[in-house]
């Protein structure tokens, strides 16, 4: 039986490099972040495959590397996978790559791939230190703040253009912080 149902075109797709991430976040909900496989060339290439077989490719497509921690994977995984990507799927498509980030590994190298390949990036931070260290910690127990400000600075270094994302959990909001600015990044709290 046929679907009065029509799908796509697909604008977002989700990858993950590898469920495992450098950090250990209170509230994470992945299970398996110790795990350091790869998702393999064969799963991407049968993806992009399986998208342009159902014809559910528009013009645009938002390709974001997300879920552990993406650069926790070697760059040159991305170095093969970006390009194959780009070759497989139809030139009237415009595909953007996203990077979902804590920014804690982003080097001098990250950047200029980041860069050269046009890489949207998002960094997760809970705001300033004492907002983002109640939940945001090495797995020893650590803050991951100064780390992720150097990442920061990394991109700022490269002129690179960056957004950030933060988890709002009860125990921040008993903070009373109406507005936070550091670096390139507003956090805009208004708590009652």
């Amino acid at each position: 039986m046929k679907s009065n149902h029509t799908i796509g075109p697909v604008e977002l797709l989700i990858l993950q490099g590898s469920p495992f991430c450098n950090i250990n976040c209170k509230y994470c909900y992945l299970p398996d972040r110790m795990n350091k496989r790869r998702m393999a060339r064969e799963t991407v290439e049968k993806t992009i495959d399986q998208l342009i077989a159902d014809q559910l490719f528009g013009t645009d497509v938002s390709i974001v590397w997300h879920a552990g921690e993406p650069l926790a994977v070697p760059l040159a995984y991305y170095q093969e996978l970006i390009p194959l990507i780009r070759e497989r799927v139809p030139a009237a498509v415009r595909v953007r790559h996203h990077l979902q980030t804590n920014a804690m590994l982003i080097n001098d190298e990250w950047c200029a791939f980041i860069k050269e390949n046009q890489i949207q990036v998002g960094i997760s931070v809970d705001g300033p230190q004492f907002l983002n260290d109640i939940n945001r910690l090495t797995r020893s127990g650590k803050s991951t703040f100064g780390k992720v400000m150097q990442g920061i600075a990394y991109l700022n270094e490269h002129d690179i253009n960056y957004h950030a994302i933060a988890v709002i959990t009860r125990r921040p909001c008993i903070i009373r912080t109406r507005s936070i600015l550091f670096s390139k990044i507003w956090v805009l709290l208004n708590w009652a």
